[in-house]
């Protein structure tokens, strides 16, 4: 439907209708907005949720010393008691 079409049949209807329209575009933009703001909020509430981590993230132990000391727990687990 294109613009045109949709303003004749706009111009058509009762005044009181015509308020309902008004009303109407003004909630279907207020919801699209609220939305695009709430996606916008929750990527920053993850990523802030995660960032008083990220210095541990950064200064972990690499696959070699995690792989080391797997190896180093298996040898003590694998150990004869008696």
């Amino acid at each position: 439907m294109s613009d045109q079409q949709i303003l004749a049949q706009l111009n058509q209807l009762p005044a009181g209708l015509k308020k309902e329209v008004e009303d109407f575009i003004s909630f279907l933009l207020f919801k699209y907005e609220s939305r695009n703001i709430d996606n916008k909020n929750r990527v920053s509430e993850k990523k802030a949720a995660f960032s008083e981590y990220r210095a541990v993230f950064q200064n972990a132990y690499s696959m070699e010393e995690i792989d080391f000391q797997l190896d180093k727990l298996r040898d003590e687990w694998e150990r004869n008691s008696f």
